[in-house]
C-alpha cells in the first residue's frame, strides 16, 4: 500500500505486485528492509520487467550509449519499477517493432485497414530536440510510428503512454517551462506554444491548456503539429495519440476535457486522437496469440 495512491493507482500497483509474485520475480529492497516495508511493484531483477527475450534484447540495444543518445530514458526506473509506463511502452510495442508485418495487422485491426505499411517504430522519439522549427524543448513521444497509408500518404503517430499517472504530476514545473526562453529568440515557450495552437483551440482555452491536467497532453500534441509544419516533404499527415487505461478515471476525465477544447473533432485534421490501453492489449493478443500476450492482459488490465 502507498498512502498517496488514489484508488486507481492502488489497483495498478496491486496488479504489478501480484504479477511479480505469480512469476516468482525477486522483490527489490534495501539491506535490512522487511518485505512489508517495500512496495511490491519493484524488482531487483534487471530483466524481469520485460515480457519476452526479444523485448529484453531490444531494451539492451536501445540503452547502449550510441543508441540512447540524448533520449530521456531512466534506466533504473525502466528496469526496476513494474508500475512505470516506460517498460509498458516496450512491452506493448517491442515485438511489433521487431515484426512490422504483425504491426501492420495490429494497427489495421484498430483503425479499419487504413495502413498499407508500418515503416518504423521508435521509442522516446523527437527528431530534433530544442529545434526552433518544433516546440523548442525536450518533449518526446513515448512511441513513434511511421506509416504509409493505403492512399499512399506518408504519416506518423506520436504516442504518449500513461498507466497509473494522474496527469497532475509536476505541477510546480509548469510555469517554469512556459516562461523559459524559446531557443535563442526574444520570446518564451509560452509564446511558441500559443503560436502552434492557432486554429486548433479557441483563444480563451489557454487558461486551461497552460495548467494541469491538460498541459502535458497539449505539449505532446503541439510536437506533432510542429512536425507536420516543419517536415512537409517527409510527412503528408501526422497525429498525436494519447493512450491510457479506460479504467484510469483521471486520464479518462483529462482526455474528455481536452477533446472539448478542440475546434475540430479528433483525427487527422486536429492532429490529435486518443485510445484505450485495454483495447490495444486485447488487439496485441489477437495478433500474437502467445503466452506472453495473454500474460500482458493479466499483468496490466487484470484480465485472465
Amino acid at each position: 500500500m502507498c498512502k498517496t495512491d488514489n484508488r486507481y493507482q492502488a489497483y495498478y500497483r496491486y496488479l504489478q505486485s501480484l504479477w511479480r509474485e505469480t512469476h516468482n520475480i525477486p522483490l527489490k529492497k534495501r539491506a535490512g528492509q522487511a518485505d512489508y516495508d517495500v512496495y511490491g511493484n519493484y524488482t531487483s531483477d534487471p530483466d524481469a520487467n520485460f515480457m519476452t527475450d526479444g523485448i529484453r534484447s531490444l531494451v539492451n540495444h536501445e540503452l547502449t550509449p550510441e543508441n540512447k543518445g540524448d533520449r530521456l530514458i531512466d534506466e533504473t526506473r525502466l528496469r526496476s519499477n513494474l508500475l512505470s509506463s516506460q517498460p509498458l511502452c516496450f512491452n506493448l510495442f517491442g515485438e511489433l517493432k521487431s515484426n512490422l508485418e504483425k504491426a501492420l495487422q495490429f494497427f489495421n485491426i484498430l483503425y479499419g485497414n487504413y495502413f498499407k505499411s508500418i515503416d518504423t517504430i521508435e521509442f522516446e522519439y523527437n527528431p530534433a530536440r530544442r529545434d526552433p522549427r518544433l516546440t523548442g524543448d525536450r518533449s518526446a513521444f513515448d512511441v513513434f510510428v511511421e506509416y504509409t497509408s493505403v492512399a499512399d500518404k506518408k504519416g506518423f503517430i506520436g504516442i504518449e503512454v500513461k498507466y497509473s499517472e494522474t496527469l497532475n504530476e509536476g505541477a510546480s514545473a509548469v510555469n517554469d517551462i512556459l516562461d523559459k526562453q524559446f531557443c535563442n529568440e526574444p520570446r518564451t515557450r509560452r509564446d511558441r506554444y500559443r503560436e502552434l495552437s492557432y486554429g486548433l483551440f479557441a483563444k480563451n482555452s489557454f487558461n486551461i491548456l497552460e495548467q494541469l491536467p491538460a498541459f502535458q497532453i497539449w505539449r505532446d500534441h503541439l510536437l506533432a503539429v510542429s512536425m507536420c509544419k516543419a517536415f512537409p516533404e517527409k510527412y503528408d499527415e501526422g497525429v498525436f495519440l494519447f493512450l491510457a487505461p479506460y479504467s484510469n478515471r483521471n486520464c479518462r476525465d483529462g482526455i474528455e476535457k481536452y477533446k472539448n477544447l478542440l475546434l475540430k473533432p479528433e483525427g487527422i485534421d486536429s492532429n490529435f486522437c486518443h485510445a484505450w490501453l485495454e483495447e490495444y492489449i486485447e488487439t496485441l493478443d489477437m495478433v500474437f496469440d502467445a503466452d506472453w500476450s495473454k500474460d500482458m492482459k493479466a499483468r496490466y488490465i487484470g484480465k485472465l
